[in-house]
């Protein structure tokens, strides 16, 4: 009976060893995958983080590299939009010139120099003036001596186109009738309306 009891208690020693063993096995087991998985997390976090990383400084270097690129084709294109609007500018007022010529040409040119002077006179002390005009225009020159007016005739280089300016000495006065300053007028008043070319 005393060995039947001594091998019932071994037997009992043995499971209840076997149940502790196996209850901190369990244990060890939960707090070795709990360890693993945290440290399988901090891994792939790193891991993600490293990737991150790497993977922002290759979308940084093609970022430059491309902005580079889009900035030297802006660059180009800039030059080109610029050359372009320079072309269409020139080609307009180019085409304007070749009006004006004709213009001076008609008896038309001989009547809006006419009014222009008349107006101009209307406005000013008849005074002694002077009156400048270019010295292929033969038309203005005759024009002023027609209307007998107690004045000055001068040549003036500058004057291109036609017209005339009429200067009062008296007064220090210059009135500019020239086609030359009309065109100038024109062409600032295109460059700073028209959307051919780039505002500030």
């Amino acid at each position: 009976m005393a060995y039947y009891n001594d091998d019932e208690l071994y037997r009992y020693f043995e499971k209840s060893i076997g149940e502790q063993a196996e209850q901190r096995l369990k244990t060890l087991r939960k707090e070795i995958d709990y360890a693993y998985s945290k440290v399988m997390k901090r891994v792939k976090e790193d891991l993600i983080l490293e990737k991150n990383l790497e993977l922002n400084k290759g979308l940084a270097e093609i970022r430059t590299t491309y902005q580079n690129e889009i900035n030297q084709i802006g660059v180009g294109y800039d030059e080109q939009l610029i050359k372009k609007r320079l072309e269409m500018s020139q080609a307009i007022f180019s085409d304007v010139v070749k009006k004006i010529k004709a213009f001076i040409k008609t008896k038309n040119y001989d009547k809006f120099v006419k009014e222009r002077i008349e107006d101009v006179l209307k406005s000013v002390d008849k005074t002694t003036f002077i009156f400048k005009v270019s010295p292929q225009d033969k038309k203005v020159k005759e024009i002023i001596e027609s209307l007998n007016l107690k004045s000055k005739i001068e040549e003036d280089a500058s004057i291109i186109y036609g017209g005339f300016i009429l200067f009062l000495p008296d007064q220090s006065l210059e009135i500019n009738e020239t086609i030359d300053q009309r065109l100038e007028e024109q062409k600032n008043w295109f460059y700073k309306h028209s959307k051919l070319f780039i505002r500030e």
